[in-house]
This record gives C-alpha cells, sequence and structure tokens, in this order.
C-alpha cells in the first residue's frame, strides 16, 4: 500500500509564478539584466496560469453540479 502523499499541480505552481515573476520584477527595474526580467516575467505568468487553472476548472466543475435550494 502506497501512502505517499503528493501536492496538487496547482499548488506547487502558484508559488513558484509568483517568484520568477517577483524575480523579474526586481531585474526589470534599471539594470541591464531587462531582457531576463522580461522572460521570468512570462515565465512566472504562465506557471501562475498553469497553478491556477486547475482552481477555476474545478469550480465549474463544481458550480455545474450544484442544486440551488429549492431542489431536491
Amino acid at each position: 500500500m502506497n501512502h505517499d502523499v503528493e501536492p496538487a499541480p496547482d499548488g506547487i505552481w502558484r508559488p513558484v509564478g509568483f517568484l520568477l515573476t517577483m524575480l523579474g520584477f526586481g531585474l526589470r527595474l534599471d539594470t541591464p539584466w531587462q531582457a531576463l526580467g522580461g522572460l521570468l516575467i512570462f515565465g512566472g505568468a504562465m506557471a501562475a496560469g498553469a497553478g491556477l487553472w486547475p482552481l477555476v476548472r474545478r469550480r465549474r466543475v463544481g458550480a455545474a453540479f450544484a442544486r440551488s435550494a429549492g431542489e431536491e
């Protein structure tokens, strides 16, 4: 029996995306590393989007099957 707990992918990608984006913003501010900063911002946005997408899908699926208050 395998009881290894793996974190959800969205739980990993959101903080990684935030970290990359903040590093990118730090490099974009008047440094000669602006191109790398732009790439980090883009990569961070993609990673954060990949982490947020499963949350959006879960809420849409949950809303599609939710009953209204008067239904039984």
